[in-house]
């Protein structure tokens, strides 16, 4: 079984972009059993990370958070997707809420708090995008890792945007909210 190394974000699509819907156990190439269900790794998802498998990755497999899957969200278990990571009935305590537009202080921001973004214009204002943050870097920036496409995969890097929200870019103008475990 595959326990580290580089992953991708998703299989590449044949318009050059990348495929969403990595989970975790895709990554691994194991099967995952939840309450009612046994959930198989997907071959071609194989090696790959989104956003919030990445997430999951982290908190749920590494960490031992409980995880769940599919629409039902419970305060005891992380969730599939960001929009349902950032839910107030999903785990963690909202400490920063933009609503639609981004927050005006990064004040009660702590490592280990997911951050959340609109960063895709082609679903309105859903919350699309799930980070970790990592504190203030070097530069004085509030810097956070997370899984994207433009880079393939998980990043904390500046290809494809800066990984900071302070930057005057996608990541920076398109965060809107912070939860805490």
């Amino acid at each position: 079984m595959r326990y580290a190394g580089d992953a991708h974000y998703g299989p590449l699509l044949p318009d050059g972009t990348r495929e969403e819907g990595s989970d975790f156990n895709d990554y691994l190439g194991l099967a995952w059993t939840y309450d009612d269900r046994t959930d198989p790794p997907e071959a071609r998802q194989k090696e790959s990370l989104d956003c919030s498998g990445f997430v999951r990755m982290v908190l749920g497999y590494r960490g031992g958070y409980p995880l769940g899957i599919g629409d039902t969200l419970s305060k005891s278990a992380l969730p599939r997707r960001a929009v349902q990571l950032a839910d107030e009935n999903a785990p963690g305590v909202t400490v920063i809420d933009g609503g639609t537009a981004k927050p005006t202080s990064y004040a009660d921001l702590r490592t280990g708090d997911l951050l959340f973004w609109d960063a895709s214009t082609d679903d309105g204002t859903a919350l699309d995008h799930v980070g970790i943050y990592l504190g203030i870097d070097s530069t004085g920036k509030h810097r956070f890792i997370s899984s994207r496409k433009t880079v393939d995969g998980p990043t904390l890097g500046d290809e494809g945007g800066p990984s900071t929200l302070d930057s005057a870019t996608l990541y920076d103008r398109s965060w809107r909210k912070a939860k805490r475990a």
